[in-house]
């Protein structure tokens, strides 16, 4: 891979294309009341096709998932916006508006994985003080983030890929 130049993240990006086109990977991820991947544009439509009655079905407040839709789904807790995603069948990448197309289906996901994202922070280069900066935390709430009692923010988890230049779904558990 070096003598080539592909990162990671190129990888990850053409997998992820090819399971949006493999249809036993989209029949394994079908969900009742879903949009089809190929009238998705983007999580927006996915989401706007959604009724009261499927945001309730799948354990999100519907008003609260409205007021995150005008913020790219940021605020939402990483619980909220994983189901929103497998339901959409879609990554948290492309919900958070990473990655223009709905990829691989991120598992459900709740915490951040302080040992991935210590690794991934070395293989990078990247020092902690990068993250700190990049989140606006100090290290003592950095700390309490990592903790397994911490439910974090999609836009958390997002700036913290964007950093690692990593998808959302390697840096959470």
């Amino acid at each position: 891979m070096a003598a080539a130049a592909i990162t990671d993240t190129e990888i990850a990006y053409a997998r992820s294309e090819l399971a949006a086109r493999n249809s036993i990977v989209l029949a394994a991820t079908a969900r009742a009341g879903r949009p089809d991947h190929d009238e998705l544009a983007t999580a927006h439509d996915g989401f706007d096709a959604l009724t009261e009655h499927h945001l309730a079905e799948i354990g999100l407040d519907p008003d609260a998932a409205r007021r995150a839709t005008l913020r790219r789904f940021a605020p939402m807790p990483l619980g909220d916006a994983a189901r929103l995603a497998v339901h959409l069948g879609g990554s948290l990448d492309w919900l958070a508006g990473r990655q223009p197309h709905p990829g691989v289906v991120t598992g459900l996901v709740t915490r951040l994985d302080a040992h991935a994202i210590g690794r991934l922070r070395l293989d990078a280069g990247v020092s902690e003080t990068t993250l700190l900066d990049a989140t606006g935390c100090t290290l003592s709430a950095w700390r309490r983030r990592l903790t397994a009692r911490y439910e974090p923010s999609l836009e958390l988890v997002a700036t913290l890929a964007g950093v690692l230049d990593r998808a959302c779904g390697e840096i959470c558990r």
